[in-house]
């Protein structure tokens, strides 16, 4: 009969019922981290993948928004060195 005292002194007791709620509120707040978590993974995930894929499309052919450019070995503006080849300055 003592097993059956110690538990029902121990279902009695308010001791361990704080506990007990501590532990579910650290559980519960432990499940939503992880799925606040998870979901932010994922988008993240898609924005690097976005980031990735846009300079992937700009490296070869003339840059939207600074990549890319020509692979001709002329500059942007189409001479050779932007601005210093053939034609005659202001001047002359």
């Amino acid at each position: 009969m003592t097993g059956m005292r110690t538990v029902r002194r121990f279902l009695l007791e308010e001791g361990g019922q704080g506990l007990v709620e501590y532990a579910l509120i650290l559980f519960l707040l432990a499940v939503v981290v992880v799925a606040a978590l998870g979901s932010l993974g994922k988008r993240t995930n898609n924005v690097m993948s976005n980031v990735g894929d846009t300079f992937d499309r700009g490296s070869g052919g003339s840059g939207g928004g600074g990549g890319g450019g020509a692979s001709d070995g002329k500059g942007v503006c189409g001479a050779p060195p932007c601005g210093q080849g053939g034609g005659k300055g202001p001047g002359g």
